[in-house]
Parts: C-alpha cells; structure tokens; sequence
C-alpha cells in the first residue's frame, strides 16, 4: 500500500515527504519499489492493531545490510 501511495503521489505531481532521487523516482513509477530501501512501521502493529494496514503508518528507511 505505502509503495502504491508513493507512485500514486509521483503520478500525479503530489508532494511527497520523501526526497527521491531520479532513479529512485523513476523505480518507483516503473516497478514497485526502491531498491535498499524497506517499509517500516511507525507504530508496531502489536500495539497498535487498529492502524496496522494503514499505509500512513509506514516509512521507508535505507535496508541496512
């Protein structure tokens, strides 16, 4: 869903709070994802399981490997 919600935002020329390169950008509208970068929950859906599949309670953080 945050995935789609980003796409969503860079489609239709939104604002978004994410600094995206070109290349990420350009990931984003042509596949699904950025690579190394991993959702993350704001609020652990252990909880709070009431916006655990709200999109608005994910970020995206670098993958640290």
């Amino acid at each position: 869903h945050a995935w789609a919600r980003e796409k969503h935002l860079l489609q239709h020329s939104l604002p978004s709070v994410y600094h995206w390169s070109e290349a990420e950008m350009h990931q984003i509208l042509n596949g699904d994802r950025v690579t190394g970068y991993v959702a993350d929950y704001i609020h652990q859906p252990d909880q709070y399981p009431e916006i655990s599949d709200d999109c608005n309670n994910i970020r995206f953080v670098l993958e640290v490997p």
